[in-house]
This record gives C-alpha cells, sequence and structure tokens, in this order.
C-alpha cells in the first residue's frame, strides 16, 4: 500500500479504541500491516478485542510515538488532526488521514457496496456481510458495531472482491475536516435505507441532508447499481429530482417499487414476507430480527446480493439464520421473568420503528422503555417528533442526556423538558436523573411478562447489565 509513492507499512491509530477506529485497526492488521494505537484509559468494549487480535495500545497522547510510523489515523472524537500525535505526524512529513480517509485507502482494490441511510444502514450492512460470508464469498466488511453474533468483532478483511461498508452521512471530524465521511468513498454499489433531517449539528435542514446523500449516490459508476427504498419520501425526491449515471433498482413496500414487499407478518422470534417483482410473487422469506423496517433492509440486501450472482433462492437460508447484532434490539437476559432488551435507537423514527416491532413481538405485555436522549442538538431540533415516538410503550423513563464529546452547550435542554414534551401525548412517563434511581425503581415495579428495553446511542445499556445481575 502506498502513499503519494511511499510504502506504508507501519500505521499508528490515534484513538484505536472506538468501534470504527478499533474495526479499521484489525483490517489493517489482517491486510499484513505493523498496527500500534494509543487512547485514553477509560474502558471500551474494544478493549479485550483489540488484546485477543494481538493489537497493543498505549495510554494518552505522546508525540514521540509517531516518530517511526507510516501513517497516522486520527479520530474526530480526539481532536481530529490537532491532535498532539497527528500534529507531530504532519511536522514530520508523515501522512496524517482521519477514519474515513484511511477506509477508502484500505478499500482501494475492492468492490465497495456502500450501505447509507440515516437509519438501519448498520444491521442492512452486518445483514449483506452476514449472507456474504456464509455463502462463501469471503467479503471485507466495516460496520459501525461492536459484534455480529455469528461473526464476532464487525470488521475483517477478507479473500473476495467486495468490501461492505457502513456509509456514514456524518462530517468527518467536527475539527477540522466537515466533508461526510461517506463522500470519500468510491462505491460500486450503493443501498440506500432512508434519508431524515439528522444530525443537526451538521445539516441545519433536511434540504442540506439531501443535497449531500445526492452527491453520494451520484459517484455511483455506470456499471454498478443504485439500490433505495422508495418507503422514504425524501429518499424518493432526491431519486426523482436528478438523474444518476448508475441504474436505479428501487424495493419498498408500495406497488411504485421494483421489489415490493407483501405478506408481511411478525411472530415472537421472526417475521416473514414476500416479495412481488412484476407479475412474479417469490416464496416466504424470514428474519430473525424483528420489524417491517428490517423486512425492507432484507429486501434491499436481497436486491444486491441478485446483482452480483446469488439469487435470493439461494440466499434466503442464510438470511434466515442470522441473528443480529450488538445493540440492535439486542436481547440481555432475563431476571425474574422480566425480558432485558437493548437497542440503539436515537432518532424519533428509530424508536417508533424498533417500538412497534417489540409491540408485534410481544403482544399484550407491559413493555417499559428507559430512553437516554442522544444530544442536546439532537433533541432540541427533533423534539416534537420524539415528544410522538413512544405510543407503543406502556411506561416511559427518561434519564439524563447523554450529550457527546462533540457538544459543549446544553441549548436551554434538559431531560426534565423532554419528559414534558411526552406527556402531552403519553400518560405513563416519568423522568428520573439518575440512573441508579431509575434501577431502583425497576426492582419495585417490574413484573414476571414486562419487556424492559434500554434506549438510546450512549451509555444507557449499562442499566440493562446492572438490572440483571443485583
Amino acid at each position: 500500500m502506498q502513499i503519494a509513492g511511499k510504502n506504508i507499512q507501519r500505521v499508528h491509530f490515534t484513538g484505536i479504541k472506538g468501534v470504527g477506529m478499533a474495526g479499521l485497526a484489525i483490517i489493517a492488521k489482517q491486510m499484513g500491516l505493523d498496527v500500534s494505537g494509543s487512547d485514553v484509559t477509560d474502558e471500551f468494549i474494544t478493549d479485550q478485542v483489540l488484546a485477543t487480535r494481538g493489537i497493543a495500545w498505549q495510554p494518552g497522547f505522546d508525540p514521540h510515538r509517531v516518530e517511526t510510523v507510516d501513517l497516522v489515523v486520527a479520530t474526530g472524537a480526539h481532536g481530529g488532526k490537532t491532535n498532539p500525535e497527528a500534529q507531530a505526524a504532519q511536522e514530520q512529513g508523515i501522512p496524517v488521514l482521519m477514519h474515513a480517509e484511511a477506509l477508502s485507502l484500505f478499500a482501494q482494490g475492492k468492490k465497495v457496496i456502500a450501505v447509507a441511510g440515516c437509519h438501519g444502514k448498520t444491521t442492512t450492512s452486518a445483514l449483506l456481510s452476514w449472507v456474504l460470508t456464509q455463502a462463501g464469498y469471503e467479503p471485507s466488511f466495516l460496520v459501525g458495531t461492536s459484534e455480529i453474533t455469528g461473526l464476532g468483532f464487525a470488521a475483517a478483511f477478507g479473500k473476495g472482491e467486495y468490501f461492505v461498508i457502513e456509509a456514514d452521512e456524518y462530517m468527518t471530524c467536527p475539527q477540522t475536516d466537515r466533508t461526510p465521511r461517506f463522500l470519500y468513498l468510491d462505491p460500486f454499489i450503493s443501498l440506500i435505507t432512508n434519508i431524515e433531517h439528522d444530525h443537526p449539528d451538521r445539516y441545519a435542514t433536511l434540504a442540506e441532508t439531501k443535497l449531500v446523500f445526492k452527491q453520494f449516490i451520484n459517484k455511483t459508476p455506470q456499471d454498478g447499481l443504485i439500490v433505495a427504498c422508495t418507503d422514504s419520501e425524501p429518499l424518493r425526491s432526491v431519486l426523482a429530482e436528478q438523474r444518476y449515471d448508475a441504474p436505479v433498482a428501487t424495493y419498498g413496500s408500495d406497488e411504485e417499487a421494483d421489489w415490493q414487499v407483501l405478506d408481511f407478518k411478525s411472530e415472537h422470534g421472526f417475521v416473514s414476507w414476500r416479495i412481488k417483482q412484476q407479475e412474479t410473487v417469490s416464496e416466504t422469506f424470514c428474519l430473525q430480527v424483528p420489524g417491517l423496517h428490517n423486512a425492507l433492509n432484507a429486501t434491499g440486501v436481497l436486491r444486491v446480493l441478485e446483482e452480483i450472482g446469488l439469487p435470493p433462492a439461494e440466499a434466503s437460508g442464510h438470511l434466515c439464520s442470522f441473528k443480529g447484532l450488538k445493540r440492535r434490539f439486542e436481547f440481555i437476559g432475563e431476571r425474574n421473568g422480566v425480558k432485558v432488551y437493548d437497542d440503539y435507537a436515537h432518532h424519533p423514527s428509530e424508536i417508533k420503528a424498533t417500538l412497534r416491532a417489540a409491540r408485534e413481538w410481544f403482544p399484550g405485555q407491559r413493555i417499559i422503555v428507559v430512553f437516554q436522549a442522544h444530544t442536546y442538538s439532537r433533541t432540541q431540533v427533533l423534539f416534537s417528533e420524539f415528544s410522538q415516538a413512544f405510543t407503543d410503550a406502556d411506561q416511559v423513563i427518561i434519564p439524563k442526556i447523554f450529550p457527546s464529546a462533540r457538544e459543549k452547550d446544553t441549548l436551554g435542554m434538559t431531560a426534565a423538558h423532554l419528559a414534558q414534551g411526552i406527556q402531552r401525548y403519553h400518560d405513563a412517563v416519568m423522568h428520573i436523573e439518575d440512573v441508579a434511581e431509575i434501577q431502583a425503581w425497576l426492582h419495585e415495579n417490574t413484573t414476571a411478562g414486562d419487556i424492559l428495553i434500554t434506549m438510546g446511542a450512549g451509555d444507557i445499556y449499562h442499566l440493562g447489565t446492572a438490572f440483571l445481575n443485583t
């Protein structure tokens, strides 16, 4: 591997313990590169993952560590190219790339299947990686989660020609590079699940979000394919507002979709559906993760697989063997008859889809959701949508907002304000700021048959584990 004619053998990751950075470090090591890293001493889910793969990291950020490396990869979580290690590398003429730039470099020579969308891209890219692996394609993949059930950590560098990448629309680095991360990719196939207004600290309006998705989709070459879900109105308009070089294939639940989802059914443990293509209706497909949204995600995956030579009938069994991934309606355990699930949902649309799926799987059972809002800016801009997102829950508990490292100003938004907004549409809402107090309430008030769901992009997942273990 080369950058500007310079051979790269030793790569240092500044902030190596983030899920995306750890995944890229694993890929670099599997490519045969020498890998080192640095990070803060806080415990991360990736600590054990890195250790088991023989990737050492050192605490803190020391400029002297980069003196003997060929490339430094930086992350916006630790200052990007303003990090002391990144700055020292630049002063010595050592190349410094942000994670998104390095991912594009490592994917050179592969056919990239980029999975984008404001929601669903993690599950969809994990499902695609799973089926390709089970079908013997030996794909490379990098998915924005810590673990795909059955595959282990959600990153690998395979021998096959395809590289599945979860394509993120958020900015590369809040401090130094506001370029949407997915614009560094060169996709061969683009799979887009939906478009909505999200990341208000980067995109002030839905129109701005649509614009960057147009730029991303437009990178798909003539001999590639654009696969898009027409259930998303903003995505439909993006497809209609301009022409693209690559052919477009659509899927969705309406008759206008090229592949239409029919006969959707949901029972505890699996969902099933069929696909209508022109006048032909397929046999039944099944999936062990809940919700119509995941049947749609799987249909998009099937369309991609057909394009690369794996017909839906041959992919069906692998599809049904997929058991999900970390923090996406993940079953954590059971205590005294109370089943505990955890989900990453942090946008109103995700919340509604997850709770609707939970209601379908657990009809008649009490669903208790502890939702931790993620970032003050998102909570403020989407306040009305958040307030109306919990209708399928029986009890809603709101702890303190998780601010994220990228925000310093609360914007006047608090968890109490959010709870008050939800109370306008829901009878059973409590604001309990302290997580320990929430745990005490759960121990006193839950009964056998209840479903407890911890939800959010912050650290609320610890609550479910604590509930089970105390």
